[in-house]
């Protein structure tokens, strides 16, 4: 049975949660123990892409390859990072950090993970929530709902 995450996309950090056996929700830790992930992207010069606190290590030694919340370009058409020759837009780099998190999720909860629930800023408007759904979908996710910050804040206390 595949499971369904919550990602909060924070401008400096990102969470994931998820209801465990019992019906309680839970905050999702990394691999390394960690309960929010920087809201870090690192394109290395090898092509390779890193996520969170991988790409926090290598952000003073490559600082024009590591982008940090990309999530408040997504409105900006004329936005995009420019590496090995490929042009790629907010969305494509929302892409990575999804796919990143969903496999992230997937080694730790050792089930697929192919739901999820997006929490994002309430003043994001039609045109950065279409771009999270297209990015979220790209990673292979399909997204039950995107809720505003504060909305998610008063849905879980009316809920406990």
């Amino acid at each position: 049975m595949s499971e369904v995450i919550a990602i909060d996309l924070g401008a400096a950090f990102i969470s994931m949660a998820y209801i465990d056996e019992s019906g309680v929700p839970k905050l999702l830790k990394s691999q390394e123990g960690d309960e929010t992930i920087p809201s870090l992207i690192h394109f290395s010069p090898d092509g390779s892409i890193l996520v969170g606190n991988k790409a926090k290590d290598k952000i003073h030694e490559f600082p024009d390859l590591t982008l940090k919340n990309v999530r408040e370009y997504l409105s900006d058409s004329e936005w995009f990072f420019l590496h090995n020759e490929i042009r790629f837009d907010a969305m494509h780099v929302m892409a990575f950090v999804f796919k990143y998190l969903k496999q992230e999720a997937e080694t730790i909860l050792k089930k697929p993970v192919t739901s999820v629930v997006i929490t994002v800023p309430s003043y994001f408007g039609d045109v950065e929530r279409t771009k999270i759904l297209q990015a979220a979908q790209a990673a292979n996710l399909q997204v039950l709902k995107l809720i505003n910050e504060g909305t998610a804040l008063i849905s879980a206390y009316t809920w406990m």
